[in-house]
């Protein structure tokens, strides 16, 4: 994360640069799940954004749906119980439904 951090805010500079004009602030959006969430935003919270002003990284949380279990599309049963379905993170299609 302090990479893409670093580069975006290199990029920001030179951008601003060459502009011109106010400084604009180039946005980082980030997609998570359950799983990452919490460990995400501790992340940026105890890095201070790694350079970053608030608001300018964006943490969507994505929902889970059932996981299929093979191209016939059988919901898989989760591993500790036969009669739960496991779940993942929904995937791309977020992206847009969040954006929005």
């Amino acid at each position: 994360m302090e990479l893409y951090c670093k580069q975006i805010l290199a990029r920001q500079e030179a951008s601003n640069e060459l502009a011109g004009g106010p400084p604009k602030q180039v946005p980082l959006a980030i997609m998570t799940s359950d799983d990452t969430n919490a460990q995400t935003e501790a992340l940026f919270a105890a890095s201070g954004n790694f350079g970053m002003v608030d608001g300018q990284v964006t943490i969507m949380k994505q929902e889970k749906v059932a996981a299929l279990m093979d191209n016939d599309a059988h919901i898989a049963s989760a591993e500790d119980d036969p009669y739960a379905m496991q779940t993942k993170p929904h995937g791309h299609g977020d992206v847009h439904q969040l954006l929005a």
